[in-house]
C-alpha cells in the first residue's frame, strides 16, 4: 500500500518549538565523543537556552490544541465506553479543525479504531486491517524525512520510536492498557519543572537528558499529522505514545 506524503499542519509556535528541539539534538555529541564529566545521554544547555525552552514549552503547554491533543492520545487508551465517546469527540472536533467534513463520522471514528488495532466498545466494526508495526515505520521515517531536520536528528528520533514497539502494541492492543501511559501533557510539565529546578540553581549551564528532549520532540512532530487523513491519525498516535514512553524510561 502506498504511503501518501504527510501533511501536517503546526502553528508558528509549534514550529518555533520544533526548531529548537531538534537543534538542541543536533548539537549532541557522538557517545564516544562526550565529555568525561558528561554522561553520554545529556545534553548541556546555556542559560539563554534554557530559559529560551522554559518560554516556548511554557507557552505551548497553555494552548488549547496542545491539550486536546495530549487529552485525544490519553482518551483512546483508556478503553471505557466514556472515554472513547470522549476521544470520539474531540477526534471529529480535530479533523473540523483541520478542515475535514464531518460526513458519516461515526464509520470515521470506527475506520480508525480498526485501524489503530484497538478494542471497541461502539457498534460500528470495519473489515480495516489493523496497520502493522513495520508500515508505520515506514510511514514515521516518510515523515520525518519530509521535514527540513537535520538526518542524524531524523535517525535518533526513528531509533527511539522503534525501540518502543512493544510498548506501543501493549498500550494498544488490552482494553485498559498493559502498563499505565504517561501523556503528553504530563511529560511535558515535567520536564519543564526539571529544568526549572536546574535553572534556579547557580549554575551557568544546565545538563538534561537528550532522550527527554527528543520525547517532547517526537510528540510534537507527531501531533502536526493527528487529524489529518485516517492513516496519518494512527501513525501520529502511536508515534506520540512511543514519544511519551522514551520520556518515562529515561
Amino acid at each position: 500500500m502506498a504511503i501518501y506524503r504527510p501533511k501536517p499542519i503546526y502553528s508558528a509556535l509549534d514550529k518555533h518549538v520544533i526548531r529548537a528541539l531538534a537543534g538542541l539534538l543536533a548539537g549532541s555529541p557522538e557517545p564516544e565523543h562526550s565529555s568525561a564529566n558528561l554522561a553520554p545521554d545529556m545534553l548541556l544547555l546555556s542559560d539563554k537556552q534554557a530559559q529560551e525552552l522554559l518560554d516556548l514549552l511554557g507557552q505551548l503547554i497553555a494552548t488549547k490544541e496542545f491539550r486536546q491533543k495530549s487529552a485525544f492520545v490519553e482518551e483512546v487508551l483508556k478503553g471505557t465506553d466514556t472515554s472513547e465517546l470522549n476521544a470520539k469527540n474531540l477526534y471529529l472536533d480535530g479533523r473540523k479543525l483541520a478542515g475535514k467534513k464531518r460526513v458519516m463520522a461515526s464509520a470515521q471514528w470506527a475506520n480508525y479504531l480498526a485501524r489503530l488495532g484497538k478494542p471497541t466498545h461502539g457498534h460500528w466494526r470495519q473489515s480495516v486491517a489493523p496497520m502493522e508495526f513495520e508500515y508505520f515505520e515506514s510511514m514515521e521515517w516518510k515523515l520525518l524525512s519530509s521535514l527540513s531536520l537535520n538526518s542524524r536528528v531524523s535517525s535518533i528520533l526513528f531509533e527511539l520510536v522503534k525501540s518502543h514497539e512493544r510498548d506501543v502494541l501493549d498500550a494498544i492492543e488490552t482494553e485498559s492498557g498493559a502498563k499505565p501511559v504517561p501523556t503528553a501533557y504530563g511529560v511535558s510539565t515535567n520536564f519543564i519543572a526539571n529544568l526549572e529546578s536546574l535553572y534556579s540553581s547557580n549554575d551557568t549551564h544546565h545538563a538534561v537528558p537528550s532522550s527527554r528532549v527528543a520525547s517532547i520532540l517526537t510528540i510534537m512532530i507527531d501531533f502536526g499529522v493527528l487529524f489529518t487523513t485516517r492513516d496519518w491519525s494512527v501513525a501520529g498516535t502511536m508515534s506520540v505514545i512511543a514519544g511519551c514512553f522514551v520520556s518515562a524510561t529515561t
